[in-house]
């Protein structure tokens, strides 16, 4: 057990206080209105034991109603989570930046195999695919059918889409797909080369939004075609090379750099094991029972006022 709001206990001190000042009060009243008691002498009420418990009683009542207003909370496992698996988009970037040519021809190709590969590697995932360019577009929605998806990865290419790198779309367009469903996982992974100059949403604006929906965005840099980008446009589009890494830390996700698309496959199945472990940490939820003390503490209140003007009556 937990406590939301733990300061509270710390009234519980002040209870020894109130029943010490409150017996001190007690004995010093007169409760006979006689100048003798002599006539009494050698009584005994066999319910007099009990009558002094009950009178006390009301401690207990403020105990519990502290421990109420402390909030406790119980932990309680969320069963299934993990056998249901986790939503995934992937955002795979398809604009002039990334396109196949020098050095690294045939990179969409090795992108779109190691794509498939990690696709045919899952179990219980929904995965859904978003391609990018100049704007967003979502080819496929999440599914459990992987044999569809690599399809639609294969139909992915050059000039679908207009040509510029829209960060920021390709992130909100996932992150819309993906908030419908809030008792699963939900992970973005966008593979793009950082550059970002197109589109009407800002990529980091976006990224908070992600954040908000619970979906962490997991980004990808492929590194080399920054550079080689920039070399053969000689422009300076207003790059930030941290920009896919503030994406990132923004949403809860982790930015990842590999100098080519061979290296691709492995950061896929890092960022399954990261997952993996957050499923653990998230199947510990905490379900609110203070409600159970104050039903508690206005039971004993009831039950001490009833029996001390009834059974328990003194004279």
């Amino acid at each position: 057990m937990i406590f939301s709001n733990p300061y509270f206990l710390l009234l519980v001190l002040i209870v020894p206080f109130l029943i010490w000042y409150r017996f001190r009060i007690n004995k010093k009243r007169s409760i006979l209105p006689f100048s003798s008691i002599k006539n009494f002498k050698g009584y005994n009420s066999r319910l007099s034991k009990y009558r002094t418990i009950l009178k006390y009683l009301w401690a207990a009542v403020l105990v519990l109603l502290i421990i109420a207003f402390a909030r406790p909370q119980m932990m309680t496992r969320a069963e299934g989570l993990a056998k249901e698996g986790i939503d995934i988009m992937l955002a795979i970037d398809v604009s002039g930046s990334m396109k196949e040519e020098g050095l690294m021809a045939q990179k969409l190709k090795a992108v779109k195999t190691i794509a498939k590969e990690f696709v045919k590697g899952r179990k219980n995932d929904r995965i859904g695919l978003v391609a990018f360019a100049g704007a967003a577009l979502m080819v496929c929605p999440p599914t459990d059918d992987y044999n569809v998806l690599s399809d639609f990865i294969d139909g992915i290419k050059f000039g679908m889409l207009p040509d510029g790198t829209a960060l920021g779309d390709a992130v909100a367009v996932a992150t819309d797909i993906l908030r419908h469903d809030t008792r699963r996982g939900k992970i973005i992974i966008l593979l793009s080369d950082g550059i970002n100059n197109s589109g009407s949403i800002d990529p980091v604006t976006a990224a908070k939004a992600a954040r908000v929906m619970g979906v962490r965005v997991y980004t990808i840099e492929e590194g080399y075609a920054v550079e080689h980008y920039l070399v053969q446009r000689q422009t300076n589009w207003g790059m930030d090379i941290d920009l896919l890494k503030e994406v990132a830390e923004i949403s809860g996700g982790t930015h990842f750099k590999i100098p080519d698309a061979k290296h691709l496959l492995n950061i896929y199945n890092e960022i399954e094991k990261i997952e993996k472990e957050k499923l653990k940490s998230e199947k510990v939820e905490y379900r609110d029972v203070y409600k159970y003390f104050l039903i508690l503490a206005i039971g004993v209140f009831l039950g001490e006022t009833i029996l001390l003007n009834t059974r328990f009556m003194k004279v």
